[in-house]
């Protein structure tokens, strides 16, 4: 290995700190090391945590009367029966609650006392409003003489008039909005506020929180199933894998544990602060049936570490995948600018590995886009290795996308004529296929140490 090639890999970056600890941490602890081993193998846990946290935690949005309310999803969803029946039973639910006569009844009251509020106070306001504008302008000419002339008042010619307001005087409009801070001074304006305090029970009773709350843990649930129909995941194999990561702390609570029971509705909502203890269904308070429940988890200790990192699990799964069978790398290697996610080195050359977590909820547009780029990028970087003498005997880009929509994808892509990139037999590929390629490849380059058989 030259001088140059020596001080290139003194380069890496501090900020892949957190990736070495990781995989310090896998040496010590199996629990550890299984998981992201199966981040590329298993073939439940690589189709979830490969996915972009971008995706598992997107930005949602609830629709209320023509408004579109955006929200963060709540989280990785634990369902007690499927979807479409957990769907149901909160519609019904929610329907009742709106239907419900006492409910009905006290946003009815509600309503009322707030419109009242409304009208106690509303006239009188724009009464003061109007009147300190009018105030304003008789005491100052320049306004006075802008509201007088013939042209149409446009913003140009306000700024022309005032300048910089310094020698406006705006005593009249701020004396009203000081006002207004204890507005209801009138005996009907007072009379008003009384009757919302009155009713305040009903005020809050008709904004029913916790249904709202369990309709976007709802949401959020309907989002993932997405994620598990395009993954081509089971709900049974879902809730195995979460159980399992729950029970080891790597999954916690994001959301209060909802359940109800369809057969009892008037019961409404039970929300549990203890959602860890869900291996079996909770009954129903009143009829002592299996209830309908869900919540969702969150990412927690190494696992979270693992998702926020730039590659996420991929390029922690990669590099485990590397430490674990003794090869000898550099990650995040840095030089002339570009960063390199992988060298791995050998006698012969090394080999250059890039990761890339794509979106794959988005359209086969922008799917085919993402893997454009990631060759793209593949193509820059391997002449900036070359042209730095590091001497690359086979480069790759391995992404989360599974292997057959991968292939589907670049068949409908123009082949790369770049003759470095021909040479080395670059190519991007998917997670499922990293450890065949890995080994076809390293072959080439006679790795300084003596790893282990790769399985």
């Amino acid at each position: 290995m030259t001088n140059r090639v020596q001080e290139l890999y003194l380069s890496v970056m501090a900020r892949n700190s957190s990736a070495e600890g990781i995989w310090r941490r896998c040496r010590r602890d199996a629990t550890a090391a299984r998981l992201f081993a199966a981040a590329l193998k298993g073939p439940v846990e690589s189709r979830i945590l490969l996915v972009s946290p971008a995706e598992l935690f997107p930005q949602l949005a609830v629709s209320s009367d023509g408004l579109h309310l955006p929200f963060m999803s709540r989280g990785l969803p634990y369902l007690s029966h499927g979807f479409e029946s957990i769907r149901r039973g909160m519609a019904a639910l929610l329907y009742q609650h709106g239907v419900d006569p006492l409910a009905v009844q006290r946003r009815r009251r509600a309503l009322q006392v707030t419109e009242s509020l409304k009208e106690a106070t509303e006239g009188d306001a724009r009464d003061r409003l109007v009147m300190a504008g009018l105030q304003t302008i008789r005491i100052n000419a320049p306004l006075r003489e802008l509201v007088l002339g013939d042209e149409p008042i446009s913003r140009p010619r306000l700024r022309e008039a005032v300048k910089d307001y310094s020698g406006i005087n705006c005593s009249p409009i701020e004396a009203a909005f000081q006002d207004f801070l204890p507005f209801p001074r009138g005996r009907r304006q007072r009379k008003a506020v009384g009757g919302v305090a009155r009713s305040l029970d009903d005020l809050l009773g008709s904004f029913q929180i916790e249904p709202l709350k369990a309709n976007l843990v709802c949401m959020s649930a309907a989002h993932f199933q997405k994620v598990l129909r395009m993954r081509g995941v089971s709900q049974a194999d879902w809730r195995r894998l979460l159980f399992e990561l729950t029970y080891r702390q790597l999954l916690i609570p994001s959301s209060l544990l909802y359940f109800w029971c369809t057969r009892c509705p008037e019961a409404g909502f039970v929300a549990s602060f203890t959602p860890a203890y869900f291996a079996d269904s909770p009954l129903c308070p009143l009829c002592g049936r299996v209830a309908q429940a869900m919540c969702t988890f969150a990412p927690a200790g190494y696992l979270r570490e693992a998702m926020k990192l730039k590659d996420g699990m991929l390029g922690v799964a990669v590099g485990w995948f590397l430490r674990k069978h003794g090869f000898q790398f550099k990650h995040g290697l840095t030089i002339g600018g570009t960063e390199l996610d992988f060298i791995v080195s050998g006698r012969r050359g090394c080999l250059l590995i890039e990761c890339k977590m794509h979106h794959i909820l988005k359209p086969e547009e922008h799917i085919r886009s993402q893997i454009l780029a990631s060759r793209t990028q593949l193509r820059t970087h391997i002449h900036v290795a070359q042209r730095e003498g590091l001497q690359p005997k086979g480069a790759a880009c391995v992404v989360n996308l599974g292997s057959h929509p991968l292939q589907k994808t670049l068949r409908r892509l123009k082949a790369e004529t770049d003759l470095a990139y021909q040479e080395l037999r670059a190519e991007v590929i998917s997670y499922e296929d990293f450890a065949d390629w890995f080994q076809r490849a390293s072959a080439a380059t006679r790795t300084d140490s003596k790893p282990k058989p790769i399985s």
